[in-house]
Order: structure tokens, then sequence, then C-alpha cells
């Protein structure tokens, strides 16, 4: 706390309403001069909210166009894969993998498990990235890490995409609603 000294000395500033209890002669918080006389705008538009809300809205409009831009490009690219999946009327898994990926070799049992139960319901199809006839797919899913597994709907639209190992409960869950 301040003694009655100390309060004497105290300054406000009229641009920010900040009280100071140095000796300065300008507020240490906007720097405006304490002998400075504002004129109040009676309520006028704050431009510099203004711009920030502007800026606000165009980037979250420009965001939510360019994920739509980005999803409507993926989907023109994966047509005559998702016509594939919708011809053979079967849900499909598409996993790439590599021989010397430490994670895709653990995660082949898992692969593996979820192949033997859905056989008879669900397509699986692995893709070794190393091998050249399996380029094309990799650069249609848009492939940069391995594990990746891409499962689709009978009726061609992906509902599952990821990199990395994906658990046997979580891929489990994933197969039995389709």
């Amino acid at each position: 706390m301040h003694d009655s000294s100390t309060q004497e000395s105290a300054k406000k500033c009229p641009s920010c309403r900040q009280t100071d209890y140095t000796s300065f002669s300008t507020c240490r918080f906007c720097h405006t001069r304490y002998d400075a006389v504002i004129k109040d705008t009676g309520g006028g538009l704050d431009y510099r909210m203004l711009a920030s809300v502007c800026v606000f809205f165009l980037v979250v409009g420009w965001s939510f166009c360019g994920q739509n831009f980005m999803h409507e490009q993926r989907q023109k690219k994966l047509a005559p894969l998702a016509a594939s999946v919708k011809a053979s009327h079967r849900p499909r898994v598409m996993e790439f993998y590599a021989h010397w990926c430490g994670a895709c070799n653990y995660y082949e049992p898992i692969i593996a498990a979820a192949q033997s139960k859905y056989q008879s319901r669900i397509d699986f199809q692995r893709f070794d990235v190393d091998d050249s006839a399996s380029h094309e797919k990799a650069a249609l899913i848009g492939v940069s890490s391995i594990p990746r597994t891409c499962i689709f709907d009978r009726n061609g639209n992906i509902v599952f995409d990821r990199a990395g190992v994906v658990s046997e409960n979580q891929l489990s869950e994933i197969l039995s609603k389709l």
C-alpha cells in the first residue's frame, strides 16, 4: 500500500486511464503525456477493434473456404478409387506400409487379425510404398507417412484416414460399424 505522500503523486493517464505512481512525465503504459488533453469522442467507432473483428472473420472464412476447396479437390482425385469401391459393393481397408518400417511391422498383426475377422464383409488391400506398383495408389491417397490406414464405406466415401498405428480395439470398432 502507498502512504498519503505517495498517493498525492499518483497520476491518472488521460488516455488509457491507468494510475501511475512514478515521476515520469509520460504514461508508462501508453506513453501519453500526463498533461495531454484528450478529446472524448463520445463512443465513436473503435477502428482497431473493428479491424480485428474483420481480420478474424476473413481468416475464419478463408479457412472454411480453403478446407472446402481442398476437400473437393481430394474428392475429384479419389473419384476413380471411389468408383472401384462402389463397384465392389463392399467397404475397403487400404493400408500403406514398408518392410523396413518398425511401426508397420508392429501394425501388421493387427491388420491381419482384422482381415481374418472381417474378410467375408470387407476388402483389405496392403500396399508396400517401396513397390512401384503401389506408387499410384499412394499418390492418390496422399501418403506421406506410414503406416497409413484408409477405410472406405461401400459408397466409396473415406470414413477413416490416419497415419500411424491404429489400436486393435479402435480398428475393430470402426470396421464393425461398416
